[in-house]
């Protein structure tokens, strides 16, 4: 069990002391690329978080309204995805070149429904390989508090030669052996024998097949979707573009109480810091991450005039890396928001943050990631917020195939 001295997760802090910083394309050109491809027996990582008794770490990671900050746990598990898949990958030889394992996907990640992390219970991160392919492998990672499942995502990563850029064998996983059985008993997941272990790695073995399909015949989904499920998203995304068009147009006269999507607009920047930076002198995914969800937040705040609760991160796809150095601007808007005609007394809205690299040198920009988050939130005396319209059709399907005829009402 690995204990985090703060302010830092120790998962980071163990590889920044563990491995040189100082590699360079002459060092790592002197070696050789490693070949061993030796089968490993899977087993779990876990780090503790004893919130209970460590009054520094309570600090670290307290939040303004007394729980647990969620963009830092965010932050860890990327980090400690990071260390399990590289642990995976290296054969632990310092005379030949390991290889880089870069962050490609973060699948959508489940939140447990009470929506808030406390303080005063311990609790603990834990990530797993669940599959492995030719040259990338999945991640199951997990944050339990008090015994439950609280957060639960897959990081797929890809392994790349770290001088050269090209795939890099991973080690298959071995799927005979018994599976580590988490303290206390069975993890209540289903992830505690060899067998659940194989039935996971040939779920994450059909949706690989699903992707690699989706490349080939360049469709839009991995999982190709209903002609109805179609139908009735494009005739919902209609009507919303409707709605919006006509507040565009007809803003005195339409009588909506609502607002288009680019009223709702925050942004912010920075540049990457050396602090910042894994082994391999990218920068951690897991960073971008909380930054993106934290002004999200932000956003979703604004809006709702109260403390939103999280609800969900959509799949979120690594398009390019990050460098030290690199100039970072967020922008994020509500694509949709409305009062919750289902469960009176609240509201709920969907926020997405776009990532770009901003290259002032070379007059370019381009986009990073694309950061979708999902939040509910306790509606005033005076009835919540307006409503949010997409003014896209590209965004407004996006809401419709999420949220279905829920952003009508």
């Amino acid at each position: 069990m690995l204990q985090p001295p703060p302010p830092f997760l120790s998962v980071t802090k163990r590889l920044w002391r563990e491995l040189s910083m100082d590699w360079t394309p002459e060092s790592l050109a002197a070696l050789p690329p490693q070949q061993s491809s030796t089968p490993r027996q899977p087993h779990a990582t876990r780090v503790a978080y004893p919130f209970s008794t460590d009054a520094t770490l309570r600090e670290h990671y307290r939040g303004p309204w007394g729980g647990v900050r969620l963009g830092r746990i965010l932050e860890d598990l990327d980090s400690l995805a990071g260390y399990v898949a590289w642990t995976h990958c290296s054969d632990g030889d310092a005379r030949t070149r390991a290889p880089v394992c870069v962050t490609a996907a973060v699948e959508a990640m489940e939140l447990a429904p009470a929506g808030k992390l406390h303080l005063d219970v311990d609790a603990e991160a834990s990530g797993r390989v669940v599959w492995t392919g030719r040259t990338s492998l999945d991640l199951l990672m997990e944050f339990r508090q008090g015994g439950v499942r609280q957060l639960a995502a897959v990081f797929t990563f890809v392994a790349r030669d770290a001088l050269h850029n090209t795939p890099q064998p991973v080690s298959p996983l071995l799927l005979e052996e018994q599976l580590e059985a988490p303290p206390g008993g069975s993890s209540g997941e289903g992830l505690d024998s060899a067998g659940s272990l194989r039935a996971l790695f040939r779920q994450r073995q059909a949706v690989a097949d699903a992707r690699k399909q989706a490349r080939s015949s360049e469709l839009p989904s991995p999982v190709p979707e209903s002609d109805s499920v179609i139908d009735a998203a494009a005739a919902t995304a209609r009507r919303l573009l409707e709605r919006a068009n006509t507040l565009a147009t007809l803003p005195a006269l339409c009588g909506q109480r609502a607002l288009l999507s680019p009223a709702t607009e925050v942004r912010s920047a920075f540049v990457c810091q050396p602090q910042q930076r894994n082994i391999h002198g990218r920068v951690f995914g897991g960073l971008l991450m909380r930054r993106a969800y934290e002004l999200a937040f932000v956003a979703a705040y604004q809006y709702a005039g109260a403390v939103p609760r999280s609800l969900g991160i959509d799949e979120v796809q690594f398009k390019h890396p990050v460098n030290v150095g690199d100039l970072i601007h967020f922008n994020a808007r509500l694509l949709w928001g409305a009062a919750s005609d289902s469960d009176p007394g609240r509201g709920c809205c969907h926020v997405q943050v776009q990532a770009l690299v901003v290259q002032p040198e070379k007059v370019t920009s381009r986009v990073t990631n694309t950061f979708d988050f999902a939040f509910d939130f306790e509606l005033g005396e005076g009835g919540g917020p307006k409503t949010v319209l997409p003014v896209t059709e590209e965004e407004a399907l996006h809401v419709a195939k999420k949220y279905g005829d829920r952003c009508l009402e």
